[in-house]
């Protein structure tokens, strides 16, 4: 399967880190990098869901939206928490809603 991450701004390492922008009762103490199953379910998921890229588009300007990629046939399944997990041990409630994995290391290939 493959999953997705998307940034504003380009990513050359891939460090997990806790969000500083998380819902209340999201899990505040583990490092992980944010994936979902499309591109689509990765922006709803971010803080403010699309909506630098729709002020960009209108005030005419053009913004970046960086794509990574990750299989997860390349990824030990110790290392990467699915969404039941999510709501149930980590407290992401719109987990299901957006496909969202963690992956717990940085050093996986993408």
């Amino acid at each position: 399967m493959k999953l997705y991450h998307v940034s504003y701004d380009p990513i050359w390492f891939f460090n997990p880190r806790v969000p500083k922008s998380r819902l209340p009762m999201e899990d505040a103490e583990t490092p992980r990098i944010c994936l979902s199953d499309r591109i689509e379910r990765c922006v709803n998921a971010k803080p403010c869901q699309a909506q630098a890229l729709y002020l960009a588009k209108e005030y005419g300007l053009r913004v970046p939206l960086y794509v990574y990629e990750f299989d997860t046939d390349d990824i030990p399944p110790d290392l990467l928490v699915g969404p039941d997990e999510l709501v149930g041990q980590y407290g992401v409630i719109d987990a299901k809603l957006n496909h969202e994995y963690w992956l717990l290391s940085g050093d996986v290939p993408y």
